[in-house]
């Protein structure tokens, strides 16, 4: 679906902000990740984030949302992040939204949690159920 072709949201959704925004000012920075420092014997400096434009984000919801929905992913399904942050991970986030899922966040220093390793899920054992794992 296009931005153009977006149905009417609820006041407080944040995709069809961002999908606004997007329309309004599609070259303006939307998101700027953590940034890091460089390290070197005897010094060190902050090196900023990565920046990318409204624009930019929205067509990755887009190529997201549309993936996931070939992948099988819908309406209802829910899915576990375990991702750093990132637009990256705001683009899977809110890419997961725009195919109709719904995101389970989830921080590893919170509480022990077993990732899925090949062959074998894990999950909470209590809470959301995820239908889907993405890690990072």
């Amino acid at each position: 679906m296009r931005a153009d072709a977006l149905p009417e949201q609820e006041p407080g959704d944040l995709v069809a902000a961002v999908y606004a925004a997007a329309e309004r000012v599609p070259d303006n920075p939307a998101i700027t990740g953590p940034g890091k420092t460089a390290r070197w014997p005897g010094g060190r400096a902050p090196l900023a984030g990565k920046t990318i434009s409204y624009r930019q984000l929205v067509d990755g919801i887009e190529a997201t949302a549309t993936r996931l929905r070939n992948d099988g992913f819908g309406t209802g399904e829910r899915m576990l992040f375990s991702v750093r942050p990132s637009p990256a991970a705001f683009i899977l986030a809110l890419g997961a939204v725009r195919a109709g899922g719904i995101g389970c966040f989830h921080r590893s220093r919170d509480r022990p949690f077993p990732l899925p390793r090949p062959g074998r899920f894990g999950r909470p054992p209590d809470g959301p159920r995820p239908s889907r794992f993405f890690t990072r």
